[in-house]
């Protein structure tokens, strides 16, 4: 009965919607899923399906959207929700982002974005898209925000209504937003695979597009920008922006416990976790940290093994990396299976 999956930028606290409008609200994340569903809270502020969830920075407020088109706001202290009412005229809702500052939050709906202010609940700003709007993201200053439709449009504009709309033509429908720390910068994910840098006062791309194979769902950057973060289908990839072609540093193959739509938050610590939750069915939660694929081992082009783990044959590029640790994956020489590197 679950439907959607939210969690908070520490990895410490999530948020979790019901089919049947139901809200679950879950602290001190790593313990709670150990223990089970009596260190959880339920809450009831939707009729219908719950379609999207958002949990502001500091983990104090969130926000549930349905697919009859209501927004809720909710005190993640007390689980009480905001006394008003978000509504669009339709729904599903499919994104919401809270404003860095909290004084906004931006719900994407079937043909528009709104634009509501969190103390009052009154409708400040509306744009309408071009089908659906898709993602919604929010640049670090809270003084501009961006929306992606299901056309590939994407859209740049202040909360407020107080500055024109600048539009960059995309191609495939857009499936996630994130700016770097600079509101110059932003990063965007599409439902085909694309992968695009986008430099927000010039309207065009940074770089060319990188391509991954599957839809692309969570982009995380590092502090300084230099490196990002993708979740493609089941797996996580490293990208080195400094590079001309986004070059792809490492992969690492998601746990199979959280491969279905997960929540993924990645943690200031060095070498940053990422903390991944998802739904395994049956109303149960997952929950994995996954760590940075090591450095490959220094080796010679005629080394025939790995200083750990089983002997395999080498698969050594022309650049010198050893792909076998890149993409977490090897292959046993008796057996000729393919199994999992754990570095």
């Amino acid at each position: 009965e679950l439907s959607a999956v939210a969690i908070d930028e520490s990895g410490e606290f999530a948020v979790v919607g019901f089919r049947s409008g139901r809200v679950r609200l879950i602290r001190n994340l790593p313990e709670a899923i150990e223990r089970g569903p009596d260190s959880t809270v339920d809450y009831f502020g939707h009729r219908r399906v719950i379609t999207s969830l958002a949990i502001n920075g500091s983990g104090s407020l969130a926000a549930s959207g349905g697919s009859d088109g209501l927004v809720r706001v909710w005190d993640t202290q007390t689980g009480v929700p905001a006394p008003y009412h978000l509504r669009h005229p339709a729904g599903p809702i499919n994104a919401l982002a809270f404003s860095p500052d909290d004084r906004w939050i931006v719900t994407a709906g079937p043909r528009s974005v709104r634009v509501f202010e969190l103390g009052t609940g009154s409708l400040v700003n509306e744009l309408e898209v071009d089908g659906a709007a898709r993602a919604v993201a929010f640049a670090p200053d809270g003084e501009l925000f961006a929306v992606g439709d299901s056309s590939g449009n994407i859209f740049l504009l202040g909360p407020g209504g107080t500055q024109g709309v600048q539009a960059i033509r995309g191609r495939s429908p857009i499936n996630v937003l994130r700016f770097a720390d600079s509101p110059e910068l932003l990063a965007s994910g599409s439902s085909d695979g694309n992968f695009v840098l986008w430099n927000t006062l010039e309207g065009r791309a940074v770089s060319g597009a990188r391509r991954f194979s599957a839809p692309v769902h969570w982009i995380g950057f590092s502090s300084g920008e230099s490196r990002i973060r993708v979740q493609s289908g089941s797996w996580l990839y490293d990208l080195d922006q400094d590079a001309a072609d986004l070059a792809v540093t490492a992969a690492t193959l998601l746990p199979t416990g959280v491969r279905s739509g997960p929540a993924l938050a990645e943690s200031a610590s060095e070498p940053p976790m990422i903390r991944a939750l998802a739904s395994v069915g049956g109303g149960q939660l997952a929950l994995a940290e996954i760590w940075p694929v090591a450095a490959a081992p220094e080796f010679s082009a005629g080394q025939s093994e790995l200083s750990s783990g089983p002997a395999v044959a080498p698969e050594i590029s022309g650049d010198g990396r050893d792909w076998r640790w890149i993409l977490g994956l090897e292959i046993e020489n008796e057996s000729g299976r393919v199994q999992i590197v754990s570095p």
